[in-house]
């Protein structure tokens, strides 16, 4: 707690200001970018997972790995479709990563 109280008002606005900025970024690249191709983005994920990716995605299992994760947890926990959780982690990852 104590370095909770060691941020000044100012200090607040700028993380909420970079934060709304990260939100906007994520959600504009998920409806421009992964929702038109979000089949070939989830066969990717699944083919990266099973370790039968071309080229150099065969061996980047970081970032599938963690949707992957928030995916099962929102499966178990939010009771959604686990195909949808899926979908749904990947702009959570984008946010989180800006």
């Amino acid at each position: 707690m104590g370095m909770l109280r060691n941020f000044r008002s100012r200090d607040w606005v700028a993380f909420a200001m970079l934060a709304s900025v990260a939100a906007v970024l994520a959600y504009d690249h998920y409806t421009h970018v992964e929702l038109p191709k979000i089949e070939a983005r989830l066969q990717h994920h699944q083919d990266v997972l099973d370790g039968t990716a071309s080229g150099p995605y065969k061996n980047r299992k970081l970032v599938p790995w963690l949707t992957q994760s928030m995916a099962t947890v929102s499966h178990h926990v939010l009771g959604l479709r686990f195909e949808k959780a899926l979908e749904y982690s990947y702009p959570v990852y984008s946010f989180a990563a800006l």
